[in-house]
């Protein structure tokens, strides 16, 4: 079992996340070759994710705005949510329930923002892993989405927990 934590994103480790937002795993589901132009955007909150002390991947969230979602057909989300995304660059970390953890450190830091309503996140129909993981996690799977730069989504939202 992996002891996972997330630590602060320094520039630093700009180069280590270029270089795994270039490599086939990630790209397969990320999206696009490489960082996108909104990942240095100072709303992006971002976190290096470490497994027993070594760097394997990244955790983003952000408030999506308004044009994002209605250019995906989310007229429904709120600007007020927190949009979240991860990758885990080091390919041989994938599969050992890193994400999940770092997934749910995320979520905890997020919902001590009162002002949050709850988390989204985004997964391609073929990422079984991302859906299964998001579903352990609490996100409920509410419908299917044509993401401009993915193509065809799902769509979880975690809320916040009333207890």
């Amino acid at each position: 079992m992996s002891d996972v934590k997330l630590v602060d994103f320094t520039s630093e480790d700009i180069s280590i996340v270029e270089n795994w937002a270039r490599a086939a795993h990630v790209v397969k589901w990320w999206g696009h070759d490489g960082l996108s132009e909104e990942f240095n955007s100072v709303f992006v909150q971002k976190a290096i994710i470490e497994a027993n002390g070594k760097k394997v991947g990244l955790i983003v969230w952000f408030h999506p705005s308004r044009q994002e979602l209605d250019e995906a057909g989310l007229k429904e989300i709120s600007t007020t949510a927190m949009d979240i995304d991860l990758m885990i660059g080091e390919i041989d970390f994938i599969g050992k329930g890193i994400g999940a953890k770092a997934l749910r450190l995320a979520i905890i830091q997020i919902f001590q923002n009162p002002l949050v309503p709850y988390v989204v996140g985004a997964a391609m129909k073929g990422n079984i892993a991302s859906i299964r993981t998001g579903q352990k996690l609490g996100f409920e799977k509410i419908r299917e989405f044509e993401d401009p730069e993915l193509g065809s989504c799902f769509l979880g939202i975690k809320y916040r927990d009333e207890n």
